[in-house]
């Protein structure tokens, strides 16, 4: 692959080989060319003057005159030979065809035999000319030798040979020195854009020329100079913007004194001054004359002469300019050292001496004003960069506000959504409790029947006892056996109905129980006709006018699956109490032939159980479907529920189980919720 020098080099190579190779080649010829048309030409003049010569003497009959006009070539050094032929046109015997017959009448020089026939050939320039008159029709026949014409050529080549050779030199040097003129920059500026690509942005070009080229480098060394800058910016807005405390603040005047000497503006001292219109004071960073910065401290707005410029310039978003000699510096120092501002003069003197001469210029941002101060005034070109650097500034610290905004926002978020927290666990225990209040009646009916069961069995047995006694002091063996069966029968009624008691008791316990649980497997089936009953009796308990048919269609071959058994109870029960809620409010209006009835389903699915619960309630209305879900939505009266319900069983089915949770419904014919469990 050629560089850019090898390809301008062949480039103009190739141009000047075909200038070498047309003053080689094509430039000869068409000198020969044109050197043999001229000499033709000139024979051809020769030929025909002497030839006119020759007719006016002949013609005159004066043949001294013949010899006059052939003087006119006889001494030319080219001349080979001039020829007088006669032309006679004969008649055959027959009369009827002639022929021309030319003859040699006279030549010089005399001892050169003449072929009137003969053509012009590489050695001879042969050339003929017609004449008539009344003694004789002939022709002049004047040959010149080409030795002066090969001659004229061979110069002729040796002049283009050389005249190439030395266009190919002059050729051969114009292009190196074209070509080293526009690599040499051409490549110096490749070299930089490849370090300015790996991060290097101090590179720039030097210019010798005002050409293309040369405009080429500076606007090259005006980009680099612009991504230093962009850079520089970058830099501040990204420190700035990942300081997240008032500590973090201190390192501020570091990175200003880095980046303006990144800008190269000069400086020897620099801080920001943060304006606080609220607190009326400026939060005010130094540096030290060796870019350390002296801490933070404040200033009252009309505390002296430089704070009240500062804020007045800050107002009109101007550029505020001081000139300081050393004995103003050294009073502002001594003023600040006196307020407790500056804990240590020398560390802010930076040196032995305090400066002579001092240019103070403070540049306005939103949030303040920046602080360059130098020895001399700085030019436009430097303030301009260092309004950039404030500008860049402004928009990192408006980012780092905006941080401690978010951060104090979300401090109280995070407080508020503690305690939201605790307030939805407090409301979730709450509905549990709700719903296990409306438990208690249905659990204290259930439970009721098994203790019925064993107190009549315990009161039996303890008859059955007594009767043993008697017949074992009659010594009636035969019927203490009979006895102590039975006791046995009734031993078993009491532990069967204990343990349903028992059951029962669990079951309330688990139900209120809060905190997380296990999977474990369990029979959907007897949680499904359980709370069933319960629901219904717990209703009952609290309204003995109502009434309703309840019925179970339970799948026999439904295998037990992994599930919390609590939450699913908890489910079940919350849709079975509104489906029993549902169509008791539909049964206080009267309709006639309306029979109140809830059903449940079980049905075992491919890898799913599926649990349908059905009431032929009022449905629920399009505008409501959409909202049942949703936590603290409930369409009973104030005071007669908490709205957590179905929030809570969606959340258990969807979230805690993987399962699905549908709705089947129609406005004045019931609703049936689906839950779909996965096995």
């Amino acid at each position: 692959m050629f560089t850019v020098k090898g390809k301008i080099l062949m480039t103009v190579l190739t141009v000047v080989m075909m200038f070498a190779l047309f003053i080689l080649f094509y430039f000869p010829k068409r000198q020969e060319r044109y050197l043999l048309e001229n000499y033709n030409n000139e024979v051809e003049n020769f030929v025909k003057t002497v030839a006119l010569g020759v007719k006016i003497a002949l013609t005159e009959q004066n043949f001294e005159g013949v010899e006059t006009a052939i003087d006119f070539v006889r001494h030319d050094e080219r001349l080979e030979f001039v020829s007088l032929i006669q032309i006679d046109t004969i008649k055959n015997s027959d009369g009827v065809e002639t022929k021309i017959e030319k003859t040699v009448f006279k030549t010089y020089p005399e001892n050169i035999e003449v072929n009137p026939e003969a053509v012009s050939n590489e050695q001879f320039i042969i050339k003929h000319a017609s004449f008539a008159s009344p003694m004789m029709n002939g022709m002049i026949m004047l040959s010149f030798s080409t030795k002066d014409i090969v001659k004229s050529k061979k110069q002729i080549r040796l002049t283009s040979i050389l005249a190439s050779l030395i266009v190919f030199i002059i050729g051969l040097v114009i292009g190196y020195l074209l070509a080293r003129n526009i690599s040499r920059p051409v490549l110096a500026l490749r070299d930089a854009a490849n370090k300015v690509g790996e991060g290097d942005l101090t590179q720039s070009v030097k210019n010798q020329s005002r050409d293309e080229i040369g405009e080429l480098g500076i606007a090259f060394n005006k980009m680099v100079r612009d991504l230093s800058i962009e850079a520089a910016m970058e830099r501040v807005r990204h420190e700035i913007a990942n300081m997240r405390t008032k500590d973090d603040l201190l390192s501020i005047t570091p990175l200003i004194w880095k980046e303006l000497e990144t800008l190269a503006v000069p400086f020897f001292r620099c801080g920001v001054f943060i304006i606080d219109e609220t607190e009326q004071i400026i939060q005010s960073y130094l540096s030290s004359p060796d870019g350390q910065t002296l801490g933070v401290f404040n200033l009252q707005f009309k505390e002296d002469e430089i704070a009240g410029h500062l804020v007045t310039n800050w107002q009109k978003e101007t550029i505020y300019t001081e000139h300081w000699d050393k004995n103003k510096f050294m009073a502002w120092m001594h003023s600040m050292a006196k307020k407790g501002h500056i804990k240590d003069a020398t560390i802010y003197q930076g040196a032995s001496k305090p400066p002579e001469s001092l240019d103070l210029h403070f540049v306005p941002f939103k949030q303040g004003m920046l602080y360059v101060g130098n020895t001399y005034p700085l030019s436009s070109e430097a303030l301009h960069l260092v309004k950039t650097l404030a500008e860049a500034f402004s928009i990192a610290y408006s980012r780092y506000e905006d941080f401690k905004k978010l951060e104090d926002a979300k401090n109280q978020m995070e407080k508020t959504l503690s305690e939201l927290r605790s307030t939805q666990s407090q409301l979730i225990q709450s509905e549990k409790m709700a719903s296990l209040g409306e438990l208690t009646a249905g659990i204290a009916h259930e439970i009721q029947n098994p203790l019925n069961f064993v107190n009549n069995f315990s009161e039996l047995s303890i008859d059955l006892i007594k009767e043993m006694k008697e017949e074992l002091t009659n010594g009636n063996v035969k019927e203490v056996e009979d006895i102590s069966l039975d006791l046995i029968q009734n031993m078993d009624k009491i532990n069967h109905h204990g343990k349903r008691a028992s059951s029962i008791v669990k079951a309330m316990l688990e139900h209120s129980r809060s905190g997380e649980r296990d999977k474990v497997l369990t029979d959907i089936n007897a949680i499904a006709d359980e709370y069933l009953r319960l629901a219904y009796h717990g209703l009952r308990a609290k309204d003995k006018s109502f009434n309703a048919d309840f019925s179970s269609d339970l799948d026999q071959n439904l295998s037990k699956i992994y599930v919390i058994p609590q939450d699913i109870c908890r489910v079940f029960l919350n849709i079975i109490n509104n489906a029993f809620y549902e169509v008791a409010k539909k049964a206080k209006e009267g309709i006639e032939g309306y029979l109140p009835s809830v059903s449940i389903r079980t049905k075992k699915l491919k890898n799913k159980v599926e649990i349908r619960i059905k009431d032929n309630g009022n449905g629920i209305p399009p505008d409501v479907l959409d909202k049942i879900f949703q936590p603290f939505f409930t369409t009973k009266p104030t005071g007669q529920g908490t709205g957590l319900g179905l929030s809570l069983s969606y959340d258990i089915i969807i979230k805690g189980h993987s399962g699905e949770l549908k709705i089947d419904t129609k406005v004045g014919d019931g609703t049936e919720f689906i839950i779909l469990l996965p096995e």
